[in-house]
């Protein structure tokens, strides 16, 4: 699958069509590596563990494919066929997006806090901020964890997990347990990617301990090959001419 080519917004990654962003599971392009250590870094700063930020990211990878702008019915804006960020503003989304996924974790609900409306878009909107800012997002996440919404205890394996006991899970507790308290707790995900999830999970956790730190990234295209080398190159072949008894002109 061919996979377009996002805008960049407050240096997050970001595309409306979620399918068209990047896979949901099992790997990752160089627009979600990005966005994934930028949720990975607010996450660290929240406290999270490695094993529970990596389950958020998983589950977040399967909901949106880690696209902070992610809309789970983007035909339901009139300009959908073309719509770039600029042109799905907060009045709009308010205006005509009702009762579907939103944003990273596809928040999805109405809210009749003013200004009444999905509960995210009204939410940043309060703030001054665009809804498909993933910072505003990450600083939803932690309003919901000091407010007490959202997050549901369930009991796992005899425990009755709070967000405070999954936010420091640590590993050899299993992906597939971590992945399953936030997708019941607060995604209230399907079980139908209960697998995906829980292969997530694990995935980002083995990729953070391998790279825990972020490389370049994504960006301009890289410049052409250095002259410097071009130069050497040619006076290397220069070089074995003249020892095979070749004419050199020098240039």
């Amino acid at each position: 699958m061919a996979f377009s080519t996002p805008e960049l917004y407050n240096d997050w990654y970001c595309a409306t069509y979620i399918k068209y962003f990047g896979p949901s599971t099992g790997r990752h392009n160089e627009y979600q590596l990005h966005n994934a250590y930028k949720i990975k870094a607010g996450l660290e700063s929240q406290d999270y563990s490695l094993l529970a930020l990596s389950a958020v990211i998983g589950n977040f990878q399967v909901e949106s494919a880690l696209s902070p702008a992610g809309l789970e019915r983007w035909d339901q804006l009139p300009n959908y066929g073309n719509a770039p960020l600029a042109s799905t503003t907060n009045a709009m989304m308010l205006q005509y997006y009702v009762n579907y996924g939103v944003g990273l974790g596809q928040w999805t609900g109405n809210t009749p806090t003013p200004p009444p409306g999905q509960k995210l878009v009204s939410f940043a909107d309060r703030y001054g901020y665009n809804w498909y800012d993933g910072d505003v997002q990450l600083f939803r996440l932690q309003r919901e964890y000091e407010t007490g919404i959202q997050w549901q205890n369930k009991l796992f394996d005899g425990v009755l997990y709070t967000w405070d006991m999954f936010k420091q899970i640590e590993y050899p507790n299993t992906f597939r347990l971590a992945s399953e308290i936030w997708r019941q707790s607060w995604e209230v995900g399907g079980d139908d990617t209960i697998n995906a999830r829980a292969a997530n999970t694990e995935y980002w956790y083995n990729y953070f301990t391998e790279h825990p730190e972020p490389g370049p990234g994504p960006g301009p295209e890289p410049p052409g090959p250095d002259p410097t080398i071009k130069r050497n190159i040619v006076y290397f072949i220069a070089q074995q001419k003249r020892r095979k008894g070749y004419n050199v002109k020098k240039s």
